[in-house]
This record gives C-alpha cells, sequence and structure tokens, in this order.
C-alpha cells in the first residue's frame, strides 16, 4: 500500500523545500515574538520622564532625540496602569487628563512609585 503522501499527490522532491519554507517560517515568527518583547525594554531604557514643580517633561533618544512637556495646571486626573510584571520591576504607565478631555499618556515609566510620589507632590502644589 502507498503512503499518504502519494495518495494525496505529494511528490518526495516538494519535501525539500516544505521543510526550508517551514524553518524559515519559524525563523521570522520568533523574530517577531522576540522583537515585541524586547520593544517595550528598549523604549523603557531610551525614555526619561522628569517632573517638576508645574510639568512633565518626557525625552526619547533612541532614533532620534525628541521632548514633550505636559503642563500640570491643566491636569484634572491621573490613572495609574501597573500590572503585575510591570509591578515587579517596578515599570507602568501614567495617563494624564486634563481640561476638556484631553488624555496624555506616559508609558514604560521607570522608577515608578518614585515617579507617581514626585507627581502626586507636584500636583498637591499646584
Amino acid at each position: 500500500m502507498a503512503g499518504l503522501g502519494v495518495l494525496i499527490g505529494f511528490r518526495a522532491d516538494q519535501a525539500a523545500s516544505l521543510e526550508s519554507a517551514c524553518r524559515w517560517l519559524l525563523f521570522a515568527t520568533t523574530a517577531v515574538f522576540a522583537l515585541h518583547a524586547v520593544a517595550p525594554i528598549i523604549e523603557c531604557r531610551t525614555t526619561s520622564y522628569v517632573v517638576t514643580a508645574s510639568k512633565v517633561e518626557a525625552s526619547s533618544r533612541l532614533v532620534r532625540a525628541t521632548s514633550s512637556t505636559i503642563y500640570l495646571a491643566k491636569v484634572e486626573a491621573v490613572v495609574r496602569d501597573q500590572g503585575p510584571i510591570e509591578r515587579l520591576f517596578d515599570v507602568g504607565s501614567a495617563t494624564l487628563i486634563g481640561t476638556g478631555g484631553a488624555r496624555d499618556t506616559l508609558t514604560n515609566v521607570r522608577d515608578f512609585s518614585r515617579f507617581m510620589a514626585a507627581l502626586e507632590r507636584a500636583l498637591r502644589r499646584g
């Protein structure tokens, strides 16, 4: 009795090309998942947030140097977002909700507990 491959029309010379295609697909999938896991770590390491008495300054230095400023006088609410793994590494995200419903999200903030304490002190003063 012939094998299943012969019955469905699969030839032996196609096996090598199928195996090669599967290897490349596995490699590409692994690369995408690795990049997806490493990207937040790189973002966290290259972005810094500074809280002053009147504003929060964010600067990133990954490919180009960019910076932005959020003035605390216009902030009405702060939403913390920190999952269990983020709590373990003291990283988190904060969304500042301003007047008129404007939202600014600060993602992957290192030393999140210290950052939030400084932000709460600055908001109480202002």
